[in-house]
């Protein structure tokens, strides 16, 4: 990790701070009287309870900031999530063609980062005054409603980049020992992957999970553990076989579905603006397969989406 080009770092006067982030002064005194978030609930597509915190466009602008100057640091290539210009295609494209499979997943990971590894970043990495360290971690976190703590929060523009440069020492000795092993490997927010040719035996993951319980985090029991390449595996979003990288089936599904309830819709010549919305979401899944399948194509639904849409235009011009 290299962080000279940021230029979030070694800083300890608050003017020059407060222009760097273009924060009010005045407010640096007591950062948490102006910015504080109220969480909120939404489900997940598993239909579980998620809580996730929108912060105030004031707020959200400087979070920004944060982030650009984040964002200069130079990242290393194990590292997909929170990446400007990668994805979890990326993560599942680092893994093709292997056959044994370490997959580690944490549990409750953004609710479980404590606030004094986001410090320390600040303090000790980036070498920033106690009251700078202090002031930034403040702005970055807010106090978890469970457990009184302060916490990285879901919703934050600065939250996915910092999951990982919080624990920067955590995933340096991850990497270490994939090194150590010949293992590839990749971290993807709390997604962990190992992967090889050879076989990965549990006393690996015995070692993984020593490395991590070491700072605070808990492996999830279910979503994790030793694999071996059948048919595929799921890996963030991808299906990684021996041949590349696929689309999961329950995506190919959606599309399916979509494209269905479009054919329907029009028969009966709905109204446009739902036409057009449900064109858009299958053009969407249909793109979404593709970034997968690169060599993928769908010419009958790519044939039929035109018709319908330019069907729709004169049906409206019509009316």
């Amino acid at each position: 990790m290299d962080i000279n080009n940021c230029k979030l770092q070694n800083i300890s006067n608050k003017k020059y701070f407060s222009e760097l982030i273009r924060i009010p002064l005045s407010h640096l005194k007591n950062v948490r009287k102006y910015y504080t978030t109220v969480p909120f609930t939404q489900m997940t597509q598993k239909n579980k309870p998620r809580t996730l915190y929108n912060p105030s466009t004031e707020h959200k602008r400087i979070l920004k900031s944060i982030n650009r100057h984040l964002q200069k640091i130079i990242i290393p290539e194990y590292v997909i999530g929170g990446v400007k210009g990668k994805s979890y295609i990326n993560n599942g494209e680092i893994h093709n063609g292997q056959s044994f499979f370490c997959l580690i997943d944490f549990t409750d990971f953004f609710p479980s980062t404590n606030e004094k590894y986001v410090y320390n970043f600040f303090r000790y990495k980036l070498n920033n005054s106690v009251d700078i360290a202090k002031i930034l971690t403040l702005l970055v976190t807010e106090t978890s409603p469970s457990t009184g703590v302060d916490i990285l929060p879901q919703g934050y523009p600065t939250s996915p980049i910092l999951s990982y440069l919080s624990y920067h020492g955590m995933f340096s000795k991850l990497k270490i020992l994939a090194d150590a092993n010949n293992y590839k490997f990749s971290c993807y927010y709390d997604d962990v992957t190992f992967s090889s040719n050879t076989f990965i035996n549990k006393n690996f993951k015995k070692q993984v999970i020593r490395v991590t319980s070491d700072y605070g985090l808990k492996v999830h029991p279910q979503k994790s553990g030793i694999y071996i390449l059948k048919n595929g595996i799921r890996i963030t979003g991808t299906i990684v076989r021996k041949e590349g990288l696929y689309a999961p089936n329950k995506l190919q599904l959606k599309m399916i579905n979509q494209f269905k309830e479009l054919e329907q819709k029009a028969k009966v010549s709905a109204d446009h603006d739902e036409i057009i919305s449900l064109i858009n979401r299958v053009q969407g899944t249909v793109s979404a397969i593709k970034s997968i399948e690169k060599d993928r194509s769908f010419p009958h639904i790519t044939r039929r989406l035109k018709e319908i849409r330019h069907s729709s235009k004169i049906n409206n011009i019509a009316k």
